[in-house]
């Protein structure tokens, strides 16, 4: 055979296996992402921050995932629409060196943390996430579980399934939270049902997968009150409950919340206009009714009101008050806003509460 023949039988074996490698990778890829702006290859993961934003409309949902690097999107991610159910079909894991984790109808789906590109999707886990049930270990590798099962599911860093165990016991089940102990190949997992009624935890020993039962300390719930942010300028959530803790957001004045309980002198809320969850001090709530200010905003256009962008296909975040301005970020129908101020014309200034972005949109293409 000459040299030439061979070069093209090679180049015709390269383009063959191209050809069917990517389009493998396109069919797993049921997201639509749009880059807005490329990192370089020396940025810190730590700096971009990655929200997702689940839209429910007409029994239908959707997830509209955000990257924001450093106050600037760099790129954004809409999942397909799918029934809505008791259950999120799609539920943020987070981010773990340069990917960024979530599930999707029962798949694991992992990005590239510096484009949204799809990296890998898991279809083996089958299951959906329950309420901080997911941990990562030193190689990357992931521990997560599903509230209905499965009980435990381990992939590796590039999305290997290791180790999937439908369930432990059938006298517990509905976990809530997963914990992984990496120095003591232990995995820690919280579950709601018990046979004592009260949450016990299952200690999983990763070489052999048995466990031990051990109950556990919880915290003292409230009866869930609602409560606003008295504050004049802004209050601050944290991620423990500490007031030197990570600053997680900054909620206006009259911001809402549901108080769950109380740990260490901090309240843990729920921020009702984004459903985040976090630690605040309890000396700047107060309990909210009809006369606070922000409490009953369903109907006007005022600070503090929720507003969702009604279109067909996109809303413009835009910089400044006006439709000729730069966009910051082009919203889906449904996405979640906060009145900032009073309309200048047909603009207004919102923050989008997933990304925490603010800008302006026309008002003839929000709602309540």
């Amino acid at each position: 055979m000459s040299r030439k023949k061979l070069i093209v039988m090679v180049l015709t074996v390269l383009l063959v296996l191209a050809m069917t490698a990517t389009p493998a990778l396109a069919d797993k890829d049921k997201g639509e992402t749009t880059v807005y702006s490329a990192l370089s290859d020396s940025y810190d993961p730590w700096d971009v921050k990655v929200s997702l934003e689940l839209i429910r409309k007409e029994n239908q949902e959707t997830a509209f995932i955000t990257a924001v690097h450093k106050g600037k999107v760099i790129w954004t991610r809409t999942t397909p629409k799918s029934p809505s159910g008791e259950l999120d079909a799609v539920s943020a894991i987070g981010t773990n060196e340069n990917s960024y984790y979530y599930s999707e109808g029962g798949d694991i789906v992992c990005l590239n943390l510096s484009d949204g590109s799809l990296r890998w999707r898991n279809e083996d886990f089958s299951g959906y996430p329950a309420k901080w049930a997911s941990g990562f270990a030193g190689d990357g590798s992931l521990f997560i579980c599903g509230f209905y099962g499965p009980d435990l599911f381990i992939c590796e860093a590039d999305g290997t399934t290791v180790k999937r165990i439908p369930e432990f016991s059938q006298d517990y089940y509905w976990p809530y939270e997963l914990t992984y102990y990496e120095e003591d190949g232990i995995v820690k997992i919280v579950y709601d049902a018990t046979p004592s009624g009260k949450p016990e935890a299952l200690y999983v020993d990763l070489t052999d997968y048995s466990y031990t039962v051990g109950e556990i300390q919880e915290e003292t719930p409230i009866d869930g009150g609602i409560y606003y942010a008295k504050v004049n300028e802004y209050l601050s959530l944290r991620a423990w409950p500490s007031t030197s803790a990570d600053l997680l957001d900054k909620l206006l004045p009259g911001t809402l919340m549901m108080l769950e309980y109380y740990d260490s002198g901090m309240a843990y809320v729920q921020v009702l206009s984004t459903g985040d969850h976090g630690y605040v001090n309890p000396a700047y709530i107060a309990p909210a009714d009809s006369e606070t200010p922000g409490y009953d905003t369903s109907s006007k256009l005022v600070p503090g009101a929720t507003v969702h962008a009604n279109v067909k296909e996109s809303l413009s975040l835009r910089k400044e008050p006006s439709t000729s301005s730069s966009v910051i970020l082009r919203l889906p129908d449904g996405a979640t806003m906060t009145v900032l101020a009073e309309p200048e014309g047909k603009l207004v200034k919102v923050r989008h509460n997933a990304s925490k972005l603010e800008g302006y949109v026309h008002v003839d293409f929000i709602s309540f």
